[in-house]
């Protein structure tokens, strides 16, 4: 439920930052609601991919959850570009590869929290023994989960 939740107030700041709000600001205003708003939405989207790592939402490597890494990364990649854009380097092709990648993945993986589950699946091991590392960052093998009984 907490992804849902940043997830959807990921994508209302994103739409936020994209209304022409800060034409009321001064610049000086600007430079610090600037800093507190990529802050803000980097947290919005980091947190959830993290707990979606630590498998809190099901297993880690299950199709929906790969999805939201793959989604909720692009779109961390695209805010984190486009805040290089305001602070330090503003050319149009970053612009517009920092705010393609930003909306695609911040609305893709907004449209995923809230419609798509991880559901109990055949495919994806569940649980950890004790010696395995919950964090681990390598492919982890599928248990044999065919029936050969009908092989020749």
């Amino acid at each position: 439920m907490a992804r849902r939740f940043l997830s959807f107030f990921s994508v209302v700041g994103m739409l936020l930052g994209m209304s022409r709000a800060v034409d009321l600001l001064t610049p000086q205003q600007l430079q610090i609601v600037a800093g507190i708003y990529f802050a803000l939405l980097v947290a919005l989207q980091a947190w959830p991919l993290f707990t979606t790592q630590r498998g809190n939402y099901g297993h880690r490597r299950h199709p929906v959850n790969r999805m939201y890494t793959w989604l909720g990364s692009i779109g961390l990649a695209g805010t984190l570009l486009l805040a290089l854009v305001f602070y330090a380097y503003s050319s149009i092709w970053l612009i517009t590869l920092a705010g393609s990648l930003m909306f695609t993945g911040i609305v893709g993986a907004g449209v995923l929290a809230f419609f798509a589950t991880p559901w109990n699946d055949w495919s994806t091991r569940r649980g950890f023994a004790d010696e395995e590392d919950p964090y681990a960052r390598e492919d982890e093998p599928v248990k044999d989960v065919w029936d050969n009984s009908f092989s020749a």
